[in-house]
């Protein structure tokens, strides 16, 4: 027990000292069954940058799962603001295609996504960025990486 307690400090430790500009998050197990996760190339975002977002979305088990979405948007992202308001991106248009997608077993896709800001939209600050089902990630997401947007 105790070399299991050392180990896992060990890698957290690993992990917190990286000074990388990717920021990601842990994968977790979503409503849907899927194991979801997402990765920003910058943490940081200043006015005129695009923000670039990349979804992993796997099927851990040993067999085929399906997943039935509630229109033709099946993946997006959002922003979050600190009240838990959704500011961004503007609502996609969307068909009423509602498919429903099996996903094999060990299958994993992944899913850019990109977001230019302007400046004006969203005022600078802190904002959690999720990524997930539906048109902003909204109906079944992941926890989410941290992305301050800051004025030159």
């Amino acid at each position: 027990m105790r070399y299991l307690v050392f180990v896992l400090g060990m890698l957290f430790l690993g992990c917190a000292g990286s000074g990388d500009e990717v920021a990601n998050e842990r994968q977790v197990v979503g409503r849907s069954g899927l194991t979801l996760g997402v990765e920003v190339e910058s943490a940081r975002l200043a006015v005129g940058e695009t923000l670039v977002a990349v979804l992993t979305v796997a099927n851990d088990r040993d067999e085929a799962h399906s997943v039935r979405f509630t229109s033709g948007c099946l993946y997006g992202f959002g922003l979050w603001d600190a009240s838990g308001e959704l500011v961004a991106p503007a609502p996609p248009m969307c068909t009423m295609n509602a498919p429903v997608v099996e996903f094999a077993a060990g299958e994993v896709a992944e899913h850019r996504f990109e977001w230019k800001w302007d400046g004006s939209s969203v005022e600078p600050g802190m904002y959690l960025l999720k990524a997930g089902i539906g048109p902003r990630g909204e109906l079944d997401s992941s926890v989410g990486v941290e992305v301050e947007l800051v004025a030159k």
